[in-house]
């Protein structure tokens, strides 16, 4: 059995230097910010192949609706409504498959977007090459901290101001 690694709290656990616990944080800066960018780059290529709506297909999802509800009392009724189910079936299943094509997940998204006939733009290029500044920027003070002396003299500690308050009882201050 392996013992557990120490608690932060632990008096004896090692410290690491403040010139180590800067390299940890730009290293996470810099790892957060190629993610970001990778996945924003990932989405607006999606974005930018993504066809055009399909007007038709526009009218035929909402020709499927009208049928749907028109076909789904029928269905839901407890006796002789076999056909109908399976009618309704096939036309939920002929929906899905014409809002898939469209990029929608339900009818609800489609009419929330006004029929689906106005393309979506998920991420605006504005955003991306932002966030590419920020990779170059992150990468940048990475390489500075990676530059200070490794002899540098430690931070002095500041006590937290003001003092912490004792909340549990109103006389201590």
């Amino acid at each position: 059995m392996t013992a557990d690694p120490p608690l932060p709290s632990d008096p004896e656990a090692p410290r690491l230097s403040w010139q180590e616990r800067e390299i940890v944080t730009a290293l996470r800066r810099v790892a957060n910010a190629r993610a970001q960018v990778a996945e924003l780059e990932a989405r607006l290529a999606e974005q930018q192949h993504r066809p055009a709506p399909d007007p038709t297909d526009s009218a035929l999802v909402e020709q499927l609706q009208k049928e749907i509800e028109q076909v789904a009392p029928r269905a839901a009724a407890r006796f002789g409504g076999g056909a109908a189910r399976e009618r309704l079936a096939e036309l939920r299943r002929h929906q899905r498959e014409v809002l898939d094509r469209l990029g929608f997940a339900d009818y609800a998204s489609f009419s929330a977007a006004g029929g689906g006939l106005a393309p979506v733009d998920d991420v605006d290029p504005v955003f991306v090459e932002f966030a590419r500044r920020e990779v170059r920027d992150a990468e940048e003070a990475l390489a500075q901290v990676l530059a200070l002396p490794a002899d540098a003299p430690e931070w002095p500690q500041v006590p937290d101001y003001p003092p912490p308050i004792d909340l549990r009882s109103p006389d201590r201050s």
